[in-house]
C-alpha cells in the first residue's frame, strides 16, 4: 500500500466561502452529522487521487484533516428529519466541495441538470463533477467505474471530477477523467 501524505487541514465550514455561488449549507450539516458519528470535531479522510493528474499534489494516497464543531450543526433534527441515504448523498456532496479546490483548485459555479450526467458545473463549464456516497467500504471501488462511465457520459464533451466518499471507514476516491474523443 501506498503512504500516505498529509496535506492540510481544513475546516468543514470552508465550503461555503470556496464556493460562494452555491448554497452549501445543507452539505456541510450533512457531512458534519457523519463525521461526527466516527469521529466529533475532527476526521482524518483517505484520498485515493492515483486517477487525478490535476491534482495538486502528486502523491497518489493523501490524508486530509477535516475539523468541525458539531455543537455548531443541529444534528439531532437532521437525524431525526432525513432519510440515511439522502444524507450519505448530502454528505458526499460536502466532501467533494472540500476536496475541490483542496486538491485540484475548483470552484462550483452552478448545480447542474438532470441530462447534464453530473451533479454540478466546475469554474463555469472548465468540466463537470459527479459525486456518490456509501457507507459500505466494499461498494466504493465497485461504484467508481459506473460513476466515471456516466460522468464522462455528459452531452458537452467535457471532462470531469468523480468524487467517491465512504462513511463507513473515511476512504475516498477523486479522480479527473478526459472527455471521450468524438467520432464524426
Amino acid at each position: 500500500m501506498a503512504t500516505r501524505t498529509k496535506v492540510a487541514m481544513v475546516r468543514l465550514s470552508s465550503m461555503a466561502g470556496n464556493h460562494p455561488r452555491i448554497a452549501t449549507g445543507r452539505f456541510e450539516e450533512s457531512a458534519a452529522f457523519l463525521l461526527s458519528e466516527l469521529s466529533p470535531g475532527s476526521a482524518s479522510l483517505l484520498v485515493d487521487c492515483t486517477q487525478n493528474r490535476l491534482c495538486r499534489r502528486k502523491e497518489p494516497l493523501l490524508e486530509l484533516e477535516v475539523a468541525f464543531d458539531p455543537r455548531d450543526y443541529d444534528l439531532a433534527r437532521l437525524g431525526a428529519s432525513l432519510p440515511r441515504k439522502r444524507i450519505v448523498e448530502e454528505a458526499a456532496v460536502g466532501l467533494a466541495l472540500l476536496f475541490l479546490p483542496h486538491l485540484a483548485d475548483g470552484e462550483v459555479t452552478r448545480i447542474a441538470k438532470d441530462w447534464d450526467r453530473n451533479d454540478f458545473w466546475v469554474d463555469w463549464g472548465r468540466c463537470l463533477l459527479e459525486v456518490s456516497g456509501t457507507e459500505d467500504p466494499t461498494r466504493l471501488r465497485s461504484r467508481h467505474r459506473p460513476k466515471v462511465e456516466q460522468a464522462r457520459g455528459n452531452p458537452y464533451g467535457l471532462p470531469c471530477f468523480v468524487s467517491l466518499s465512504c462513511f463507513g471507514d473515511l476512504s475516498n476516491v477523486f479522480s479527473f477523467h478526459e472527455a471521450p474523443l468524438c467520432v464524426h
